[in-house]
């Protein structure tokens, strides 16, 4: 893997690049607005290469320039059109921008763009949230580069994920539970959802069920942490180290975030692993999802062969591996109810669910059990050790997920 990371370094660096080349422009800028064009026209000709045109734009959003411009203001803007050197040709009547403006045009307008070439640009999520300095940095324990296994080529742009991050209706993010740079990429993808105005409703796999009305009152300010986590006994009942989850579900705090408790519990988890689905007693069955498909193969195929070798050397019998299986249907089929229904009661733009990596490692298992919920396709990110071989990732297959993300811790 390191030859191949030696040439992505480039592509990362030429990635930086037009990022500060942005900043740049954003510094140059006096203001920084989405405007409708309403009116446009020439306003000089003759004066050599181009020609100075003059545009009226009622404007939709400030992000820089507050004490200048409001919305719903008209304001008069001047620029080079039609000069062989610029990229602008002429700015289309009723056409949103987002522009990059300096005070002072020519012959009496108020402003003129603050860069020939990138002073009028399509008004992206992405690109807004990027001019309004919101959009957030990859975190430093992730690698400036993802795996694309349909296509089985790395993506160097994080730009790329961004813009299907923005377009999808539910993202699931894979975790090492104990994996620092998993849960960061998890933050990140929330962050970018918010920098874009999204309006997002989280399911996490941390939190059980029975326990979502302390996770609420926390999230609403009525708790504080230490009530909270005592509450919902995550020690006991999720056992992995706080610290890796906090600055999630504080983001989501501070941010209005809804977040649902997707997991069973371990009362009943620990029932359908000791003796099935058949065996449950009376007062646990309430906890079970609506609908509980066993019955795919491949899915069992998928579960199993984490099991084959206790199998083979006689720890675990056939029953016993049965009863395992119908746990982890469980499991799957909860997430899968409990990011549905996130969803649709929340009438959220985008769904997250945040789960163990073999929960949603591969289709069958979570992905499809919400898609057949909802007859949405969910983007699935995984997490990929910086030290995995190469052949483990270029063996990743469409079936698993949408991007590998490369953690180093």
């Amino acid at each position: 893997m390191r030859m191949l990371l030696s040439g992505l370094v480039i592509a990362a660096f030429g990635a930086q690049i037009l990022a500060q080349d942005l900043k740049a422009l954003r510094d140059k800028a006096d203001i920084i607005i989405v405007g409708q064009v309403v009116e446009e026209g020439m306003l000089d000709a003759d004066q050599g290469p181009g020609m100075v045109r003059r545009a009226t734009a009622t404007v939709k959003k400030v992000i820089k320039g507050a004490e200048t411009v409001a919305e719903k203001q008209s304001i008069v803007l001047s620029y080079i059109a039609f000069h062989p050197a610029y990229r602008i040709n002429h700015l289309r009547k009723g056409r949103e921008y987002l522009f990059f403006l300096k005070r002072g045009g020519h012959r009496g307008c108020a402003f003129r763009l603050a860069d020939p070439n990138y002073g009028a640009l399509k008004p992206t999520p992405l690109l807004i949230a990027k001019a309004a300095g919101k959009q957030p940095s990859l975190p430093d324990n992730v690698l400036p580069f993802f795996w694309n296994p349909k296509e089985k080529r790395f993506v160097h742009e994080a730009d790329v994920l961004c813009r299907k991050l923005i377009s999808a209706k539910a993202v699931f993010v894979g975790e090492t539970h104990t994996s620092a740079g998993a849960h960061a990429m998890q933050l990140w993808v929330l962050k970018t959802l918010v920098a874009v105005g999204k309006k997002v409703v989280v399911a996490v796999e941390w939190f059980q069920q029975p326990y979502q009305k302390a996770l609420d009152d926390y999230l609403k300010g009525k708790t504080d942490e230490k009530t909270m986590l005592k509450a919902t006994q995550f020690k006991k009942r999720w056992g992995y180290d706080w610290a890796f989850f906090k600055e999630i579900i504080e983001f989501c705090r501070k941010n209005g975030i809804k977040v649902y408790a997707a997991n069973v519990p371990s009362e009943l988890s620990h029932a359908v692993a000791r003796n099935g689905l058949k065996n449950i007693p009376e007062n646990l069955k309430k906890w079970l999802p609506k609908e509980m498909d066993t019955s795919n193969a491949a899915h069992r195929k998928y579960v199993e062969k984490r099991f084959e070798p206790m199998l083979k050397r006689g720890i675990l019998t056939k029953e016993q591996l049965d009863h395992f299986y119908e746990a982890q249907v469980l499991w799957d089929e909860a997430f899968a109810e409990q990011a549905a229904r996130a969803l649709n009661e929340s009438g959220a733009d985008t769904v997250v669910l945040f789960a163990g990596a073999a929960h949603l490692g591969h289709r069958t298992a979570v992905p499809d059990r919400f898609q057949r919920r909802t007859n949405i396709k969910p983007l699935v990110l995984l997490p990929c050790s910086v030290n995995a071989p190469l052949k483990k990732v270029l063996d990743i297959t469409v079936v698993n997920c949408d991007f590998l993300f490369f953690t180093r811790r």
